[in-house]
């Protein structure tokens, strides 16, 4: 399972960072991103707070400073019959891009196989 986590208010981020990657922690792939927030602006408070605290080996963590990055750490980690689960508060940033990315790959290319990766699902 991937896990793509958009914090979005500083203060719930600030709070609830180890609790965040605590539940990030239970995915094999977690990333972790921000985007412009309501409610004012910390430097100091970004999903890096997050990602840095997430009990898993550092490569299958991810901070992604925008949901671009978010998107293609998801894209360059997702094998077929992986689980990807989006927790964001404008699914519109990734949701749609990410199920066309993947819905692609699936789809026979111009040989009349499928552009897959042949990897096992986690």
């Amino acid at each position: 399972m991937i896990a793509v986590f958009q914090p979005h208010l500083f203060s719930r981020t600030r709070f609830f960072a180890a609790e965040f990657a605590e539940a990030l922690g239970l995915a094999d792939v977690a990333v972790s991103w921000m985007s412009m927030q309501p409610g004012g602006s910390d430097p100091a408070v970004t999903g890096r707070l997050i990602s840095d605290k997430v009990p898993l080996p550092s490569d299958s963590v991810v901070f992604a400073p925008d949901a671009a990055a978010a998107l293609d750490a998801v894209l360059s980690r997702a094998v077929p019959g992986d689980l990807v689960l989006t927790i964001v508060l404008v699914i519109d940033l990734l949701g749609p891009r990410l199920v066309q990315a993947l819905g692609d790959r699936g789809r026979p290319g111009p040989s009349g196989a499928a552009d897959s990766a042949s990897a096992e699902p986690r």
